[in-house]
Order: structure tokens, then C-alpha cells, then sequence
């Protein structure tokens, strides 16, 4: 004799034992999802986050590009000032020296003036003193010399010796008279024809020569 087989299980029990089953894996599902558009949302944050730090950079960046160059230019220009200034301070300063050295020329020069200057003036003191020197010698020469004609001893002429300067020729003639006598009171004459005749005159005498040259007192 057979055994029968057992009874299906009720309805209402399949149903209660596979729903939580059910409701695990779409449960399991949603999590996923979430999980994913979590990541996702997260990431696409990141995405956005970083495109935008790198925009905000590449504007600094670019800006400190701009920064960068325009200072460049400052720089540049500022070390082109500097050169010009350097070069005019150059210039400036071989226009000094050149200037230092007409100036010390012209202190040179005017100290070879000043002792040409004196070298002068003291060529001039003793041109002066040899001028009076000579003066007076010129003076005493004419003073103490005796030309043709009469003259009064003590007026016109000194007392004293005199001998012809060069030796006479031809008829030399020369008085001795009194003076005031008009030449008629004779005291010594001569005739001389050469040679150097001497006479010795004194105050009171006129003295006559003719054709004897110069006389000098010896």
C-alpha cells in the first residue's frame, strides 16, 4: 500500500515566507542607487570644484602674467632711465674734468703771467736805474765835454782839464781869454795841427775852440 504525498503548503504562508525576501533585494537595489548617485553627485561636485579653482587660477595666473610683464616694462624702462642717467652722470663728468684741467691750465698760465710779470717790472726797475745811470753819465758826459765855440768856465762849462777826444788835423786853433773881456785879453792860445791838445781851464776864463772837435774833461 502506498503513501499518499504531502498537502501543498497553504497560501497565505508561501506568500508570507517570500516577501521579505522580496523586499531585501529591492531594498539591496535602492541602496546601490543611492549609493551611486551619491558617488556621482559627489564627483560631478569635484568636477565642478576643480574646473572651477582652475579657471579662478588660469584668470590669477593670467592676471600675474599681466602684472608680471607690465613690471617688465617698469623695469625695463626704469634701467633705460638708469642708462641715460649713468651716461649723462658720464658726460657731466668728463665736462668736469676737462673744465678742471683748463682751469688748472689757466692757474698754470696765470702764474707763468704773474712771474713774466715781475720778471718785468724788475727787467723795468733796472732798465730805469741803467736809463738814469745813463742820464747821468749822458749829463756829465755833456757836462764835462766841450764843443766849437765859446763858453764861460764855471757857467758853462766846469773847471778843470780837457784834452781833445780824437786827434786833430788840419789848423786846430783854441783861446783862453778873461772873461768879460770880449775876448781881447788873451791868457793862452794855440794853434795845433795834430795830435791831442790838453788845456787847463778855471772860473773867471772863457774858452774859445775852432775846428778842434769835442773836448773832455779829464
Amino acid at each position: 500500500m502506498s503513501t499518499p504525498p504531502p498537502p501543498p503548503p497553504p497560501p497565505h504562508d508561501h506568500a508570507v515566507a517570500t516577501a521579505p525576501a522580496t523586499h531585501r533585494r529591492w531594498f539591496s537595489r535602492g541602496r546601490q542607487r543611492t549609493i551611486t548617485i551619491v558617488l556621482l553627485a559627489v564627483l560631478l561636485a569635484a568636477t565642478v570644484t576643480s574646473t572651477a579653482l582652475w579657471i579662478v587660477n588660469y584668470q590669477s595666473a593670467q592676471s600675474w602674467v599681466a602684472k608680471a610683464d607690465d613690471l617688465q616694462a617698469e623695469l625695463d624702462d626704469a634701467l633705460v632711465d638708469v642708462e641715460r642717467a649713468q651716461d649723462a652722470t658720464a658726460s657731466k663728468d668728463q665736462r668736469v674734468r676737462e673744465l678742471t684741467e683748463q682751469v688748472e691750465a689757466l692757474d698754470a698760465d696765470a702764474s707763468s703771467v704773474e712771474a713774466l710779470r715781475l720778471e718785468l717790472e724788475s727787467r723795468a726797475s733796472e732798465l730805469d736805474e741803467r736809463e738814469k745811470t745813463v742820464t747821468t753819465t749822458e749829463e756829465r758826459i755833456a757836462a764835462s765835454t766841450i764843443t766849437e765855440g765859446t763858453w764861460t768856465v764855471g757857467t758853462d762849462i766846469a773847471p778843470g782839464t780837457y784834452r781833445t777826444t780824437a786827434a786833430v788835423g788840419g789848423e786846430c786853433y783854441w783861446s783862453i781869454e778873461r772873461s768879460g773881456s770880449n775876448g781881447s785879453d788873451i791868457v793862452e792860445n794855440d794853434i795845433v795841427t795834430g795830435g791831442f791838445p790838453t788845456v787847463v781851464l778855471s772860473e773867471g776864463q772863457d774858452f774859445t775852440t775852432n775846428r778842434c772837435g769835442s773836448w773832455a774833461k779829464q
